[in-house]
């Protein structure tokens, strides 16, 4: 018999640490914003694995953390051996 996952939920909603984890999760909008990316992109999980941008799902919301948003740009940063600069 399979057991149901453990779902973690605050002892209390107002807990000042749980509105500043609430507040570090960005929405599908402002990742777009953040990323330069369009929305429709960030939409689609074949583009989010390619470039290994992880999601957090609160009930059916999926949400996006701002130090894996920070990842991903530094990443693209960072050339790979043989890469040319495009002029």
């Amino acid at each position: 018999m399979q057991q149901n996952p453990t779902r973690l939920a605050p002892s209390n909603p107002q807990d000042k640490h749980w509105q500043q984890a609430l507040a570090a999760l960005l929405t599908f909008q402002e990742a777009s914003n953040y990323l330069a990316t369009p929305i429709s992109s960030l939409r689609t999980p074949a583009f989010r694995m390619r470039i290994g941008l992880p999601t957090v799902k609160l009930g059916k919301a999926v949400r996006f953390r701002r130090v894996d948003l920070d990842r991903v740009i530094a990443r693209g940063l960072q050339r790979l051996p043989g890469e040319e600069v495009a002029r």
